[in-house]
C-alpha cells in the first residue's frame, strides 16, 4: 500500500505542476484528477496531496477543451 500510496502521490504531484504551467484545469480531466485524489486517500495520503489537490480544485479554473476526431482513411 506504500508503494501505490507514493505512485499516487507522484501522480498528484506532476499533475498540480502541470495544472499551475497552464494556469488551469482541462475540463475534461476534472473527474480523473478527484477520482486520483479519492484513491491516494484511500490508500491513507497524507496532507501534501490534499493541498495540492485543494489548491487545484479552489484556485484554478476549468479550461474548456475542443476535441476533433479524425479518421484516416486506410
Amino acid at each position: 500500500m506504500a508503494a501505490q500510496r507514493e505512485v499516487l502521490a507522484d501522480k498528484i504531484n506532476e499533475k498540480y505542476k502541470y495544472y499551475i504551467s497552464v494556469k488551469g484545469i482541462p475540463e475534461d480531466e476534472v473527474d480523473e484528477f478527484t477520482n486520483l485524489h479519492t484513491a491516494y486517500k484511500g490508500v491513507g495520503g497524507n496532507h501534501s496531496g490534499d493541498a495540492k489537490y485543494e489548491y487545484c480544485i479552489n484556485h484554478l479554473s476549468v479550461i474548456p477543451v475542443k476535441t476533433k476526431l479524425v479518421i484516416k482513411d486506410e
